[in-house]
């Protein structure tokens, strides 16, 4: 994960950056980062769908079931 977070200090602008890091957060079961990187990765790139779909995915472990709805 330090290699997304160095790039990120580089360069905060990259959406897929930002996604790989909600992936590899919410596989260590850090699921509120995982979402901020899945909402920034969207900012970023509103069409990449695999963010849309994990960030659901995410909410829905948090019990965010409407919010879940809308980024499905």
């Amino acid at each position: 994960m330090s290699f997304y977070r160095k790039a990120l200090e580089l360069d905060p602008q990259l959406a897929d950056v930002h996604y790989n890091l909600g992936n590899a957060l919410y596989l260590v079961e850090d699921i509120t980062s995982a979402i901020e990187h899945y909402r920034s990765a969207i900012a970023l790139n509103p069409k990449k769908a695999e963010s849309h779909y994990n960030l659901g995915n995410a909410l829905c472990v948090k019990a965010d079931y409407m919010g879940a709805i809308a980024a499905y």
